[in-house]
């Protein structure tokens, strides 16, 4: 068994969120994201990835195929290949989540 620890850098995404990669391989991909208070990603798509979030810290609005979801610590919610999505914090506290795709994301972010 290989114990990984958090030691890689971060990177930012989209105008002001955080991510830190934390396991990838050509099938798996787990990363730490932290979206700052009154901010959001841009409703998406992935033709190839599903992902699955769960929350860590703070509470997600999030928007799945015209549906509306409020996730708080503990939750999660998986994201099927293809569906239409949005994570938004319209918070004043930070949301920190882990996001795990299969296959990896990479260049799968298609914009409606």
């Amino acid at each position: 068994m290989k114990i990984i620890r958090n030691q890689t850098q971060g990177y930012l995404w989209g105008k002001n969120c955080m991510a830190w990669p934390l396991f990838s391989n050509q099938d798996l991909n787990v990363k730490e994201e932290l979206i700052p208070p009154k901010s959001q990603e841009e409703m998406h798509f992935h033709k190839s990835s599903q992902q699955y979030i769960y929350i860590l810290e703070g509470e997600a609005f999030c928007i799945l195929n015209k549906q509306e979801f409020t996730l708080q610590a503990g939750d999660s919610i998986h994201i099927p290949t293809g569906a239409l999505h949005q994570i938004k914090n319209i918070h004043h506290s930070f949301l920190r989540f882990l996001l795990i795709s299969s296959p990896p994301v990479n260049d799968d972010i298609n914009y409606p």
